[in-house]
C-alpha cells in the first residue's frame, strides 16, 4: 500500500505533494518510525508542514509486523479509521465526499495493506482476475 512509500512532489489527482522522513534503528537499519510532510495545494501559504507522525497518528507502540497486522485489522473493522489511513496515504488530498464511501472500502484497503501483488489483492477482495 502506498501508505509506506516515500511520497511524491507530483500532485497527481486528489493528492498533495509530500515527502517522508524515516527514522532507522542505528544497529539494524530498519525503520522504527516516520513523519510525513505535505504541501497543501489548496492553501500554499502553509508551506511544507508535518502532516503526521506514523506511531503517534495510529497509536502504535512500534513498527513491528504484529503492530502493522493490528493496524490492518483495525482498518477492516473501523470505517472512520480506514478513511483516516486513506487520507493520510493520499497526503490529505481526497475529496470530502469520500467519507460516505468509507464503509465499502474497508476490505479493499485491508487487502492492499496485507497483500503484495495485484492478483492477491483481488483474491482477498473476493474478485477474480480473468487473463484469458
Amino acid at each position: 500500500m502506498t501508505q509506506f512509500w516515500g511520497g511524491s512532489i507530483t500532485t497527481y489527482v486528489n493528492k498533495n505533494p509530500s515527502f517522508r522522513v524515516y527514522e532507522l534503528d542505528a544497529e539494524y537499519l530498519v525503520p522504527v518510525n516516520f513523519s510525513t510532510y505535505i504541501w497543501n495545494i489548496t492553501d500554499p501559504s502553509e508551506g511544507w508542514h508535518m502532516n503526521y507522525n506514523f506511531l503517534e497518528e495510529y497509536n502504535l507502540p512500534d513498527m513491528s509486523l504484529s503492530s502493522i497486522d493490528n493496524l490492518a485489522a483495525r482498518v477492516l473493522s473501523d470505517p472512520d479509521f480506514a478513511l483516516k489511513l486513506l487520507n493520510n496515504s493520499h497526503s490529505r488530498g481526497y475529496m470530502a465526499d469520500y467519507k460516505e464511501k468509507s464503509p465499502s472500502i474497508n476490505k479493499a484497503t485491508y487487502c492492499e495493506m496485507t497483500q503484495s501483488t495485484g492478483f492477491d489483492v483481488l483474491k482477498c477482495e473476493g474478485k477474480e482476475m480473468n487473463i484469458a
